[in-house]
């Protein structure tokens, strides 16, 4: 079976005016338990102008994050964003910070109908605190009401390389959905078939949209009998992406 998909797809999230209604139950009740507890925590956030003095903890955080997934593409960060020759759009920082340290943030830009992220990066787990709700939550919790107020239609996650599993991991598709967002084909990008019977690894596959248009609403779960339950919520959003499982051989 071949499988036909874009090599790389962004993340979209419909802005509303009931932020906590795209987050899901168990993603609202995590968040709703922290915000009732941050008065006695030394974690904050701070929304700034990205300059070099951000990007020195920034980057080196990223890359360790990136340096950990297979098949890693490592980028220039600076070069992409305030190196740039012409920057049409400013860039901007939101980050965490626990205990006066940053754990973590997101670089994006203001556009007209948009917050459009170009990276982000957290540490999985709070240092010197225990929630269930991670940094990596909060902080698209906190960016989401920031594009509220920013009075933005849309919070679009900067690009995804296809499919998940020979890139990033499956849970970071899994996370996406969790809060919200739903896949999209970019404005640029390449049409690949792809063999399912060559496919040796648990792997997620964005589908590219039969009808052309730019909406994936469909993809492809390969997985062991065994490893089936560790990715299985992936399947739990049919509304955004219908998810067909395949079980493959050990």
């Amino acid at each position: 079976m071949h499988i036909i998909c874009a090599d790389k797809h962004i993340w979209v999230k419909k802005i509303e005016a009931d932020i906590s209604g795209s987050f899901g139950k168990n993603n609202t009740t995590k968040l709703n338990k922290l915000y009732s507890l941050l008065p006695g925590t030394t974690i904050t956030y701070k929304i700034e102008e990205l300059t070099h003095e951000h990007l020195e903890w920034f980057i080196p955080l990223y890359n360790a994050h990136i340096a950990t997934k297979t098949n890693p593409h490592i980028f220039n960060i600076i070069e992409t964003t305030i190196g740039k020759a012409i920057i049409e759009y400013p860039y901007s920082i939101l980050y965490i910070l626990e205990s006066g340290t940053p754990i973590g943030g997101i670089v994006f830009t203001t556009r007209e109908d948009r917050i459009s992220i170009a990276y982000r990066t957290f540490i999985n787990n709070w240092d010197h605190h225990s929630f269930n709700c991670s940094p990596a939550l909060y902080a698209e919790r906190i960016i989401a009401e920031h594009a509220l107020r920013m009075d933005k239609q849309f919070l679009v996650h900067g690009k995804d390389r296809n499919p998940y599993g020979l890139y990033s991991s499956i849970g970071v598709a899994i996370f996406k959905l969790s809060v919200g967002c739903h896949p999209q084909v970019p404005e640029k990008f390449e049409l690949h078939p792809l063999d399912i019977a060559n496919v040796k690894t648990d792997t997620l596959i964005l589908e590219y949209p039969k009808d052309e248009g730019t909406i994936i609403t469909k993809g492809y779960l390969i997985t062991t009998a065994e490893s089936a339950h560790t990715w299985i919520q992936a399947t739990k959003y049919p509304e955004v992406l219908n998810v067909e499982m395949i079980v493959r051989p050990n």
